[in-house]
């Protein structure tokens, strides 16, 4: 008899936690198709200044909606708002890293925006200019917003990318591989005031401090070569004028050669 109840125990116990479970899909389901019935209250719009970029702003957010749906959500029922479109309607922007929007309980849509972060602004010698963010891909200047960082010069292709993105085995890649050197070395990159392509896509570099011009070469070794520069700053020019050098070579593997006026 024990054993009996021991199992019809078991028994109403299972269907018991059937029955919540059902029950709760259903309350979840109900509650699902609610919020899809309520109006966009408000229009929450997230942007990254904090990072120091206003590529995008909320007119850019607004237009992405008018594009997609005709006009602002607000008023507008939920369920009838694509997000999933929308968000592909915002990353079409070229400035856009990636747009997120979830709509809560009180009927507020929320739109994250995370913009694209330029490493270098190239002007070549046509006077083309445009940036290639941090991920190696080409965005365009803005009208609005000019970020404050490395600028490059020169002979440099700006036809040199594929999918949008610098091509390998280029000039182009050459240059952001050595913007990229620069920014994951905050003290280098200080000394950086611009960098030249000259006509064989080699790399001179124009620092902050003096008057002479540092010859780079391609984009290899570049740890080696700013050893050897910091060797240059640190034992030759603490005893002698720099104003005296016209360029510092440090391409070639244990050679630092300089040049005077």
């Amino acid at each position: 008899m024990k054993k009996f109840f021991r199992i019809a125990k078991k028994i109403l116990t299972l269907l018991l936690w059937i029955g919540g479970s059902v029950g709760f899909v259903v309350l979840a389901s109900a509650a699902i198709t609610k919020q899809g019935d309520i109006a966009c209250k408000r229009l929450h719009i997230q942007l990254d200044n904090d990072q120091g970029l206003f590529f995008v702003d909320e007119d850019d957010v607004r237009l992405a909606f008018t594009k997609q749906n005709g006009s602002q959500p607000e008023g507008k029922p939920i369920k009838t708002l694509d997000l999933a479109m929308l968000e592909q309607e915002l990353e079409r922007n070229p400035y856009i890293a990636n747009a997120d929007l979830y709509a809560d309980i009180k009927g507020d849509l929320h739109v994250s925006i995370k913009q694209k972060e330029p490493l270098v602004r190239i002007i070549n010698n046509n006077g083309v200019s445009f940036y290639i963010d941090k991920k190696g891909y080409k965005i365009p200047v803005s009208s609005k917003f000019t970020s404050r960082i490395t600028v490059a010069t020169g002979f440099i292709n700006p036809t040199q990318v594929k999918d949008g993105k610098v091509a390998d085995s280029t000039v182009l890649n050459d240059l952001y591989q050595l913007a990229l050197f620069l920014e994951n070395d905050p003290f280098h990159k200080a000394l950086v005031e611009q960098i030249y392509v000259d006509e064989r896509g080699e790399f001179e570099i124009v620092p902050m401090i003096g008057s002479h011009t540092v010859l780079i070469g391609r984009a290899d070794d570049l740890e080696g070569k700013f050893k050897r520069l910091m060797i240059f700053y640190k034992e030759v020019l603490t005893n002698v004028d720099e104003a005296q050098y016209r360029t510092v070579n440090v391409k070639y593997k244990d050679q630092i050669i300089c040049t005077k006026f």
